[in-house]
């Protein structure tokens, strides 16, 4: 399901024209790009054993150029062939001799800087787990030399702040990118940018004050909050559009249509009036193609538009490849061909099964010493496998803890937890004796889990009262399944909880251990951020879920439902809180409680005030668009059951058409021969929901 209030991805670009025309490169600024340049690189920001290691962890003195080391692949910097570069730990690449500059940032040009030098000038390696590394990824011709500056500080503070950038050198194009891989405590004032010489140079605006995108206290250690800046070698391209970003379910529906959402921009000097957005599955021959069209007055912005997709996946179950390219409506031939494509995996499911999702359940303490490590496998295995949910059950006998709820020590004791281990569908893996997982097992199971569908739906619905909610819980069965008994659990997760004393700071067993993340933060680390804390589980007088609310066999189709009110004190944060429903087998003489499905739902996606209606902004697919006559197919793509009110309005407001029409699995239809030829907006609205589009009737 693709929900366009969920992106808030934030877009600009910005030209740097303050310098001399004769400056050898043009500069591109992705901000919150939400991935890594070329995508190439997908590694976990953190301590990577597979990388080069250029400056060691502790490395004395703390502010010298480290001896120069080969490139793995030709490269030209401002027009002349370089094959080796040094690096500094005050965040310097450069391809030549001369002076390490001052600590203290300045603008450039400068005197101060060895010529032809890459520099985040600002940045110094300061704290015990500071370290540089270096690892190429891709193939020749296109691969991509990283030089990662890994939880360095800014020199305009004394505290070590986990600052992570890294410089990105590309084969054949010769382009350079730094990148913002986030901060964890900033400010930050930084200089970057290219110098060739004392007298040319190319800076990001900003400059000598560039900040982090990524907020402070994010915690984040994937790609998916990176920012980067582009420097293309020469002049700005006469002809350069950028595909940035791509907007699609990772399940689709055989059968039934489908939209997808892109982000593009115009970044050559030379403005089109239409582009092109074509896709080819599976690399076929046959390829689809929507053209746009454009006012050339300000294209340099991001713009967004939704496409309903001309094709309808057929057949079986299956994995699939879309490539996704932007191009110009006339012809005209892109002269940056780096940011044209997107490649998305999605998965086929039949109408009658549904996204199959894992659950981990890692069981810690806010006193127990290896949690922190728990913490980064966690958040590892989410983002290797995106059908992944995680909770963290805190534990509430052993140790004092602040986040613990009842009976997560019980639950623990029974699957005989030595904590931090945890469960990954409550189930037994190959690569484990014991249905109990150590945590480093966590990321390698989660990346072979297969992408599958499931017999089983989960849907959640609220309602905010203040002090607290009500939860309706849905499930649906629409196959067949195992006779076993089944029980439903209720989880309310808090991600993101920091809090003050001795029950919220973690102990830290790393303190002392030069090579990792977590040295040096002291123990116990206070402001400590702890992730996906359970809060509050129901039942709460059970270790297991609900008795009798599924039927051993569940009659097909029917719903079962299950509602429940969950108190929330003024020191939640619901803006960070989750509702997390799984089904689960309920099998005490054999010991088995495997997870059938698992559903999640933000707050403030779920909830409904009792004061104000809720503009549910899911997507409403029309098909087929333009109409000519005779039945309108609604796809709302939530697999919503039940009757919608829908109202069609021509373009001036008139209402001309107003029907009930029942939806099944979020699909409905209603028959419009009696509109005229023309534009006409249409809505459907129920208690809950509203969604709203437009439709064209062509006879």
């Amino acid at each position: 399901m693709v929900y366009r209030s969920m992106f808030k991805w934030i877009f600009f670009l910005a030209f740097v024209t303050s310098f001399s025309v004769n400056a050898q490169y043009t500069v591109n600024y992705y901000y919150q790009a939400g991935k890594n340049p070329g995508n190439l690189n997908r590694d976990f920001e953190q301590v990577n054993s597979n990388y080069q290691t250029l400056f060691p962890f502790w490395q004395t003195p703390r502010e010298i150029y480290f001896p120069y080391r080969s490139l793995p692949f030709p490269f030209v910097f401002y027009g002349d062939s370089v094959s080796r570069y040094r690096v500094s730990n005050t965040g310097m690449v450069s391809f030549e001799s001369g002076p390490l500059p001052p600590v203290i940032n300045q603008r450039i040009p400068s005197p101060l800087l060895a010529p032809k030098t890459i520099a985040i000038w600002g940045l110094k390696q300061k704290g015990g787990n500071d370290a540089i590394f270096a690892k190429t990824f891709g193939h020749s011709p296109n691969r991509q030399h990283w030089i990662y500056f890994h939880s360095f500080s800014a020199d305009t503070t004394n505290l070590n702040n986990d600052a992570h950038w890294a410089v990105v050198l590309c084969e054949t194009s010769n382009i350079i990118y730094v990148v913002d891989m986030g901060s964890y405590q900033s400010p930050l004032n930084l200089t970057i940018g290219l110098q060739n010489d004392s007298m040319n140079a190319l800076e990001l605006r900003g400059s000598p004050n560039i900040a982090s995108q990524l907020l402070p206290n994010q915690d984040s250690f994937t790609s998916e909050d990176n920012s980067y800046y582009e420097f293309i070698p020469g002049t700005r391209k006469s002809r350069d559009l950028d595909l940035a970003h791509l907007e699609l379910s990772d399940f689709l529906k055989i059968d039934q249509p489908f939209s997808f959402i892109v982000k593009y921009r115009d970044l050559g000097t030379v403005k089109t009036d239409s582009v092109c957005i074509s896709y080819t599955i599976d690399n076929s021959s046959i390829i689809f193609t929507d053209t746009i069209f454009l006012n050339t007055i300000g294209n340099d912005f991001y713009k967004d538009d939704e496409l309903v997709s001309k094709w309808v996946p057929t057949g079986s179950e299956r994995g699939v490849e879309i490539k996704y390219w932007i191009h110009d409506g006339k012809g005209g031939i892109d002269q940056n061909a780096t940011n044209d494509t997107i490649r998305k995996n999605i998965y086929l499911i039949p109408a009658n099964r549904w996204p199959k999702k894992y659950l981990l359940e890692s069981f810690e303490s806010a006193k127990l010493a290896y949690s922190p490590e728990s913490k980064l496998n966690m958040i590892y295995a989410e983002y290797l496998n995106k059908n992944f949910t995680s909770v963290a059950w805190h534990n509430d006998s052993l140790y004092q803890d602040s986040m613990a709820v009842q009976n997560s020590s019980r639950l623990s004791n029974y699957f005989n937890m030595s904590l931090p281990q945890g469960l990954i569908n409550r189930k037994k893996w190959p690569s484990s004796s014991t249905v109990n997982l150590d945590r480093n097992l966590w990321p390698i199971i989660a990346d072979s889990l297969p992408t599958v569908s499931s017999p089983c739906q989960i849907k959640i619905y609220g309602n905010d009262f203040g002090n607290h909610i009500n939860v309706n819980v849905q499930t649906r069965f629409t196959d067949s399944i195992s006779s076993r008994d089944k029980q439903l659990t209720i989880l309310l997760i808090e991600d993101s909880v920091q809090g003050i004393g001795d029950g919220f700071n973690q102990v830290n067993f790393f303190n002392n251990q030069l090579d990792h993340p977590f040295w040096n933060y002291g123990s116990s680390i206070t402001n400590y951020i702890h992730r996906k804390v359970v809060r509050f589980k129901v039942p709460s007088n059970s270790i297991w879920g609900i008795p009798n609310v599924i039927p051993a066999i569940p009659v097909l189709d029917s719903t079962y439902s299950f509602q429940t009110q969950i108190t929330i004190p003024p020191y939640w944060n619901k803006s960070k809180m989750s509702i997390i429903a799984f089904v689960s087998y309920h099998d005490l003489i054999n010991s088995n409680h495997e997870i059938i499905n698992v559903g999640e739902v933000k707050l403030l996606n779920l909830i409904t005030s009792n004061h104000n209606k809720s503009v549910i902004k899911d997507e409403l697919i029309l098909f087929p668009n333009p109409l000519l006559n005779g039945n309108l197919t609604l796809n709302t793509n939530s697999y919503y059951d039940g009757v919608l009110d829908v109202s069609i309005y021509q373009i001036d407001g008139k209402l001309v058409m107003k029907e009930a029409i029942n939806f099944d699995f979020g699909i409905g239809q209603i028959e419009t021969s009696g509109l005229n030829k023309g534009t006409y907006f249409i809505i459907l609205e129920s208690e809950r929901t509203r969604y709203s589009t437009k439709f064209i009737k062509s006879e």
